[in-house]
């Protein structure tokens, strides 16, 4: 049995990272939908189903952890801290877990080497896995879009017209600013599928390889060639 929590920056995040996971978990021959739940669980955390990671820092003034920003004497990237201080809170917190999956925008940042930064320090009493989406999460659905009907093809077509290029080919290259710009990843996703609901249906009917390949540049081939080697390894598959 594999014990994984979820820490994430939000809802979309932690429920693309649970997929996957899950996903993962069914690629061995012997572990079937019907009988997941006896190979893995999913931890919840303070009775949420996952840990929100704009808690962390409240969590940790919590718990008396002191913890400084820098490594090597040198000052650490972006999330160094933030990512410091969310594996102590896990580690303190007491739930025997096996993984530690971390679901995070980058938007651009170094936040990637931060996070490795924090991870690779020392030995931490579980694995951790970054679910680290560039620029966002919603770049994971606008990757694995597909238009299926006549207006589902027309709006594709009026993406690629107005940017010069196909989004979901280049998932990675839209903003995520917070603006009306129509850069910004939430509206390109907004405008290819309607809503998130649905993109996010059409992100679970793919196939992982296929999710693998739309995923090369936004995160999400990272986060599937870190995850599989450790959870496969918990499940007994080479």
């Amino acid at each position: 049995m594999i014990r994984m929590l979820v820490a994430a920056e939000d809802a979309l995040g932690y429920r693309l990272a649970k997929h996957v996971a899950d996903r993962v978990c069914l690629e061995p021959a012997w572990v079937e939908a019907e009988t997941l739940d006896s190979f893995r669980e999913w931890t919840t955390f303070q009775e949420q189903p996952f840990l929100e990671l704009k808690q962390v820092g409240a969590l940790a003034k919590q718990l008396g952890l002191r913890l400084r920003g820098r490594f090597d004497d040198a000052s650490g990237a972006g999330d160094a801290l933030l990512m410091r201080k969310l594996f102590a809170v896990v580690g303190e917190s007491n739930l025997r877990i096996h993984v530690l999956v971390v679901a995070r925008d980058v938007d651009r940042t170094d936040r990637r080497i931060g996070f490795e930064q924090a991870r690779d320090e020392r030995s931490h009493p579980f694995e951790i896995v970054g679910a680290l989406a560039e620029p966002e999460s919603e770049a994971w659905l606008v990757g694995a879009w597909t238009a299926r009907d006549a207006d589902e093809q027309r709006e594709h077509a009026s993406r690629r017209r107005e940017r010069g290029f196909d989004p979901t080919t280049r998932s990675h290259e839209p903003t995520s600013t917070s603006d009306a710009s129509k850069k910004d990843t939430k509206k390109v996703l907004a405008r290819l599928a309607g809503s998130v609901a649905l993109a996010e249906t059409r992100f679970r009917e793919r196939p992982l390889a296929e999710l693998e390949q739309t995923g090369a540049g936004n995160g999400l081939a990272t986060f599937l060639r870190e995850l599989r080697p450790v959870l496969h390894a918990r499940l007994g598959a080479r």
